[in-house]
């Protein structure tokens, strides 16, 4: 234990001696019910009468370790005496460490265990896709393909038996053939690899190609790749589903692995993305390395939780990998990373394709990451489309616009995709509103009004902001107020009489609904920008 855990965040204080304990789960400890984690988070004050009844209940319940936070140093050697008695170890919290924090930490540590546990018993070693392939292909009977997230060859195994043109071609080009592509997805069976664990048998593909059993490789959700198997000249077993299935989970901490080891690679590609949204300036050969260039015209598509939704960290990276993944299996030139709690998207496209295909690529991946989500409400804001990648920064821009009106004006449950150009009234009208400082602006006679509801506790303001909402329909208002249609009328008589809104003059409604709309939405978004606290 002390060489796994960061001194920074950790402190070892007592590792009983004896035999070595095996640690895989981690969680709260139970005070009603059973437990069953070998590693328990003590969350109370950190003194002795708190916490001594709570080590017996943890080894009862099967602990080996907890974690809590130091105790005075006059009631140590007790608090330890006690954990010895129990068999179990005992580890500080680090001052300022959060509890959510602490249970992440641990949870990675045990995932990383596993992983090397799988890799060192599947007898291939880490890294090594090309033995891992002739592995599998041995387990199920007939010659592999592995292919990453994005649909790229990874590995195969060597092939004695007869095969068709389709393996040796996509062995070739280092991909799926776009042939084959376009079957799956005719089929249906594409979005099923995508989002489901299913094996899938394919008969009857491109070019009489032989009967194909493949299925995707996840790790927690995550999709990692397909492992494909062809069947030669030898029949395939009966029961090749289940060893495609075994197969998969065997392959997943491999691709865990070599995932984890391009991720500076990904890193450096994130840099130049982020940098091209924000200044427009990238060098030729670094969007090249990109995949967006060539290209004919480019539209930059971002993502973000809907409403007052958040992302947390592993959604955001789940999010971001569901975006790359759609646009590489669908064969869309792409490049997507994640600024904040927003995913943004770079597509290079053929400018005919733009105004036929982009709405319905935008429904679709938003689909596709909603699934991914497991169902998280998302809205998708679509820019304009520009013939040159320079204007790359403007384009975000009008993302970012688009998702803010949005999100002061949501439109039904504030979902789904919303581009630039149906957005633009609203955004017009923010512009106007912060240009001109509305919401520091006074109109004397709303301020009758706001005093005559401070004093008396009527609801005037309220009540002439939904009726200019309603365009003058006075059943509208009425109905939305929850008012009957002549008392309405008797209350606007009422505010005109009072303050000497001449609610007839069309230039001093336009003027009571900005000031009135200026001050919602400077409300609301104070709300949407106030900081929030998660506490475990």
């Amino acid at each position: 234990m002390p060489n796994i855990l960061d001194p920074d965040i950790f402190s070892v204080e007592l590792i009983p001696s004896g035999t070595a304990q095996r640690v895989e789960s981690v969680g709260l400890l139970e005070l009603e019910g059973a437990g069953s984690n070998d590693v328990v988070l003590l969350v109370v004050p950190g003194s002795l009468g708190d916490l001594l009844p709570l080590l017996a209940i943890a080894a009862d319940q099967g602990a080996k370790l907890v974690i809590t936070d130091p105790v005075p140093d006059e009631d140590r050697t007790q608090l330890l005496q006690s954990a010895r008695t129990h068999g179990l170890a005992v580890v500080w919290r680090r001052p300022g460490i959060p509890w959510l924090a602490v249970a992440d930490i641990l949870r990675n540590v045990f995932r990383d265990a596993e992983v090397d546990n799988v890799i060192e018993s599947s007898g291939v070693s880490a890294g090594d896709l090309t033995s891992l392939a002739e592995a599998l292909s041995i387990m199920i009977g007939g010659p592999v393909i592995m292919e990453d997230a994005k649909l790229q060859l990874l590995s195969y195994s060597t092939s004695t038996g007869g095969s068709d043109r389709w393996r040796d071609l996509a062995i070739l080009s280092r991909k799926i053939p776009d042939a084959w592509l376009e079957h799956l997805e005719t089929k249906g069976l594409l979005d099923t690899l995508l989002t489901t664990d299913t094996v899938l048998t394919v008969d009857g593909g491109p070019f009489e190609a032989t009967r194909r059993f493949l299925c995707a490789i996840r790790s927690e959700r995550f999709f990692l790749g397909v492992l494909w198997v062809a069947e030669g000249d030898s029949p395939l077993p009966d029961d090749v589903e289940f060893r495609m299935a075994q197969a998969a989970r065997i392959a997943a901490p491999h691709l865990v692995r070599h995932h984890e080891d391009t991720y500076s690679h990904r890193t450096s590609q994130h840099r130049m993305l982020r940098r091209l949204l924000e200044s427009g300036e990238l060098a030729r050969a670094q969007a090249e390395e990109l995949g967006i260039q060539p290209a004919e015209s480019y539209t930059v598509f971002a993502l973000r939780a809907a409403g007052e939704g958040s992302l947390g960290p592993t959604e955001r990276t789940r999010a971001l990998e569901s975006v790359s993944i759609y646009c590489q299996s669908y064969r869309w030139k792409a490049a997507s990373c994640a600024i904040g709690n927003t995913i943004y998207c770079v597509l290079a496209h053929d400018f005919d394709r733009a105004s036929i295909r982009l709405p319905k690529l935008a429904a679709s991946m938003l689909d596709a990451v909603r699934k991914s989500l497991l169902g998280n409400p998302m809205t998708l804001a679509l820019s304009q489309t520009t013939t040159a990648l320079s204007e790359t920064a403007t384009l975000r821009v009008q993302v970012d616009q688009t998702l803010e009106a949005v999100a002061l004006w949501p439109q039904g449950d504030g979902t789904g995709v919303v581009s630039f150009d149906q957005a633009a009234a609203r955004i017009t009208l923010l512009r106007v509103m912060d240009e001109a400082s509305l919401q520091e602006r006074r109109f004397c006679r709303l301020e009758i009004l706001r005093t005559e509801d401070a004093q008396h506790g009527s609801d005037y303001i309220q009540t002439l902001s939904v009726y200019l909402a309603n365009f003058g329909d006075v059943r509208a208002a009425a109905a939305q107020l929850q008012l009957h249609a002549t008392s309405l009328r008797y209350r606007l008589k009422r505010i005109a009489e009072l303050s000497g809104i001449n609610l007839a003059e069309p230039i001093e409604r336009l003027l009571c609904e900005l000031l009135l709309t200026s001050e919602q939405l400077t409300e609301r978004r104070t709300h949407l920008l106030s900081p929030t606290s998660v506490e475990l």
